[in-house]
């Protein structure tokens, strides 16, 4: 489980809390991508030490917005933008940055390309041995996510070819839970966002020759990607609206740029 960043922050020593009135500001939601959120709250924090940020364990994109809605957050987290049902709600929503989606496994496995037929399948049972695809002798353990998540919704989008096709796997309702299925199992293939692959050291499996390249930045047509952003009520508070002028403006964006993912610019 992720901890608050509240905690997080006070274990890193990145603002003083004796003696000091700070004001917080909440932001629920996604796991997709935590990082990208965490990186983005660290920053602002050594920017304004006393103010505070807390991310509270996942509730999913979808959580987010209600409790957005219901004002028991300040600002929801989003992999995605919203979606029309959610229009209802009358939130303000902005996109931060575009997050690749990746092929992941345990570091164990060494594997570090694999073609789109390949891909396509692993995801489907029409390969089951690594060996198929360039590494140890021994069955695939695959871990998919839901068809309605951010990560599965990147993914179909480019291989449209699992479209109608019934894909094979254990399901992880939650980044969380993909995350520590890949991390605990040498043998296991999953797909997860770049920077949660890359802060949790997983090899990542580049398909088609889309790795970054030689200078190590990503390619901008990158075809998986996730949005992520921000939802808030129409009339957020001014620590809310603080925080928002920093996310969206040009610090923010600063503080994106070498996280591996593409910052939006307005």
């Amino acid at each position: 489980m992720i901890l608050p960043l509240l905690t997080l922050a006070l274990f890193l020593g990145l603002y003083p809390v004796a003696g000091v009135c700070q004001e917080r500001v909440v932001l629920a939601g996604t796991g997709d991508g935590q990082e990208v959120f965490e990186h983005l709250a660290k920053a602002y924090m050594r920017a304004y030490p006393e103010r505070v940020v807390e991310l509270p364990p996942t509730v999913g994109s979808s959580g987010g917005v209600r409790c957005a809605a219901a004002g028991t957050c300040d600002l929801a987290r989003l992999a995605r933008p919203l979606r029309d049902k959610e229009l209802r709600f009358q939130l303000a929503y902005a996109p931060l940055a575009r997050v690749p989606v990746v092929f992941a496994s345990h570091p164990g496995v060494t594997v570090s390309r694999l073609s789109r037929a390949q891909a396509v399948g692993v995801l489907t049972g029409g390969l089951t041995n690594w060996r198929a695809l360039g590494g140890p002798d021994h069955r695939i353990f695959v871990v998919q996510r839901e068809s309605t998540e951010a990560p599965h919704a990147a993914l179909a989008g480019y291989l449209t070819e699992l479209a109608g096709q019934a894909l094979v796997g254990k399901v992880a309702y939650d980044a969380d839970e993909a995350l520590a299925a890949i991390t605990g199992n040498e043998f296991t293939f999953g797909f997860v966002s770049l920077t949660a692959a890359r802060a949790r050291g997983l090899n990542i499996l580049w398909i088609d020759g889309l790795e970054p390249g030689p200078d190590g930045a990503l390619r901008p047509d990158y075809p998986m990607m996730m949005t992520h952003g921000l939802a808030w009520l129409p009339e957020p508070s001014s620590a809310a609206r603080r925080f928002l002028d920093f996310a969206l403006g040009p610090e923010g964006r600063a503080a994106l740029a070498d996280l591996g993912v593409l910052p939006v610019v307005p």
